[in-house]
């Protein structure tokens, strides 16, 4: 193919239209936010929970949350979280995911393998979109 000059001219100006694909891309990055921690008890009350009711206030772009017990001994421990009668979560574990939870007045319930009381942390996994 021979380059002349009209298409040397129409090839410049084609990519000049065409946005610059380094910048513009859909791989979003993840940054985790602590949002919460939760004092659980070592029994549960009259109700049958674990620990005080709490809400989650989740940043813009939540898409996953992670749990971390912060007592080394009490890491064995297994549980789930409830809103009302429901079972949001179920079977988490310390580095636990689940998908990000929005009702209120959620409880911890139906722990065991813990020999104690335990502080859960909980945090937020952000996707942060590129901008550019």
């Amino acid at each position: 193919m021979e380059l002349t000059r009209r298409k040397m001219v129409a090839l410049v100006l084609s990519a000049a239209a065409v946005p610059n694909l380094t910048k513009a891309h859909n791989n979003p990055t993840f940054k985790k936010v602590a949002i919460a921690e939760v004092e659980v008890l070592a029994e549960a009350n009259d109700a049958g929970a674990f620990s005080a009711p709490f809400d989650l206030d989740l940043p813009k772009g939540t898409v996953q949350l992670h749990f971390e017990v912060q007592s080394e001994s009490q890491r064995a421990a297994l549980f789930s979280i409830a809103s009302g009668d429901r079972i949001l979560a179920a079977g988490l574990t310390h580095e636990g995911k689940s998908k990000p939870l929005r009702d209120a007045a959620l409880r911890i319930v139906d722990v065991t393998g813990a020999t104690g009381a335990f502080t859960l942390r909980i945090v937020a996994e952000v996707m942060v979109r590129a901008t550019g």
